[in-house]
């Protein structure tokens, strides 16, 4: 059964996104709640850069012939732009693991102990 190319479209659209997302939450203004939210999305995203990966293999693309009724073209040549998406699935397990490493190391823990330190200094 092939996957209809309005969903495909949806789920490489929302598979960017969330790509582009989580190197926001990740790499700009880190602290423990974006890691967390950066941890769920990169594995959310590395699920559907899998299906978008695999649909690739079967496009149903729907078109209407002279007469106006529907007529289904699957399309099964296009399984090499799949490697743009298990690239992104690879690149999606490295950035589990680098918020892993994050958690690890608490870098929020310094910047929230210099805040402290202001806070009472002033007091």
């Amino acid at each position: 059964m092939e996957i209809p190319i309005d969903y495909h479209l949806i789920f490489i659209m929302m598979s960017f996104i969330f790509f582009i997302l989580i190197m926001f939450l990740i790499f700009i203004d880190n602290d423990f709640n974006k890691t967390v939210a950066a941890f769920i999305l990169s594995m959310f995203n590395s699920v559907l850069c899998i299906i978008s990966a695999l649909s690739f293999f079967s496009i149903n693309v729907f078109t209407a012939d002279a007469t106006g009724t529907l007529v289904n073209n699957p399309y099964h040549d296009l399984g090499i732009f799949s490697i743009v998406f298990v690239i992104l699935f690879y690149i999606n397990i490295l950035l589990v693991i680098y918020c892993i490493y994050l958690f690890y190391k608490k870098p929020w823990e310094v910047i929230y102990a210099k805040d402290e330190e202001k806070f009472y200094q002033n007091i």
